[in-house]
């Protein structure tokens, strides 16, 4: 399935992580211009939170978004005039601009719960992504040291926003568009880690186990694909998608250094952990949540399948024990 990721980093941003563009150093006038765009952008992402959103934590995040961003621009803005500086636009302030307006449109074709994920979660994206650029470039850049103590400055209240935003993450409800997300997900990544295994184990057993994972998941992926098409959802990405991409990420790299039995051990015990903690979530949160009654038999019924993963999970490694 092929996802709408709408929670994503603004690629121009990876811009600021460059002191120069295109060969020309950034100034003082390039780096205020840049200052207020950034601000400016994620203030209209938040008008755009009021407009569409009802969930009280998210509106009081935009909020506080309004106030802070507003306040920062004034302040930049009563900086250069004492300076004499005219912010300059450049590449890097268009290329933020095309990239926020591009998430602001797929942001306005999204409902309710949706809604809230993607806009939240663009927002952690955003603030971490500003945070670092202020930090580890606009600062060493800035001449002026009054312009550099204003981006000193705000870095706390930043980082604020960053917390915020993550903790209005943790407490948004699911709907059945973040759940299917989370679903495709949680299958992709163990087919990612099952072809992992047939790459590098020679176990009979491990890897027909792995072939069964990549079998059986890419059949659920198929389902949950149909069935989002029959009911118009774009699966939206979330915080909860996120940590298991984040914990399988971490997990790929360490089995990426074993070999041989090590591996095999190493993988399977994974899959067992892996297998249950997905069982709990399917059972606990996703089926609760779930508003569609096609939604909730489909995660109902992987879930017997899931529940044969792991036996034969633990099969295969009761037998690697007795190597």
């Amino acid at each position: 399935m092929r996802h709408q990721i709408l929670m994503a980093v603004p690629m121009a941003a990876c811009l600021l992580f460059s002191p120069t563009l295109h060969g020309q150093s950034l100034g003082d006038a390039q780096i205020a211009h840049i200052a207020v765009t950034a601000n400016q952008l994620d203030i209209t992402a938040a008008e755009l939170a009021l407009e569409k959103s009802s969930h009280s934590e998210v509106r009081r995040f935009a909020e506080t978004m309004i106030r802070d961003h507003k306040g920062v621009i004034e302040q930049a803005v009563a900086l250069a005039d004492r300076l004499g500086v005219t912010p300059a636009d450049n590449e890097l302030s268009r290329s933020l601009t095309t990239q926020t307006e591009e998430t602001l449109s797929r942001l306005r074709s999204l409902e309710g719960a949706s809604f809230d994920h993607a806009y939240i979660g663009n927002e952690v994206a955003y603030h971490e992504t500003v945070i670092t650029a202020v930090a580890e470039t606009l600062i060493p850049s800035a001449s002026h040291p009054d312009l550099r103590q204003l981006l000193r400055d705000v870095l706390p209240a930043l980082r604020a926003h960053l917390d915020h935003a993550r903790h209005v993450q943790e407490d948004l409800p699911l709907d059945d568009a973040v759940i299917a997300h989370i679903a495709v997900t949680a299958n992709e990544l163990d087919i990612t880690a099952a072809e992992q295994a047939l790459q590098k184990s020679s176990h009979p057993e491990v890897r027909r186990f792995a072939q069964t994972m990549v079998r059986d998941h890419r059949g659920v992926i198929e389902q949950a694909a149909g069935l989002a098409g029959r009911l118009g959802l774009t699966p939206v990405d979330n915080h909860l998608s996120r940590s298991l991409e984040a914990q399988a990420s971490d997990v790929r790299e360490r089995l990426g250094s074993l070999q041989g039995v090590a591996f095999d051990r190493a993988y399977i015990e994974h899959e067992v952990t892996y297998h249950a903690a997905v069982i709990a979530t399917v059972q606990d949160t996703l089926i609760p949540n779930a508003a569609n009654a096609e939604l909730r038999a489909l995660l109902e019924g992987v879930v017997p399948a899931l529940e044969a993963h792991l036996n034969h999970a633990r099969q295969v490694g009761r037998e690697l024990r007795n190597r």
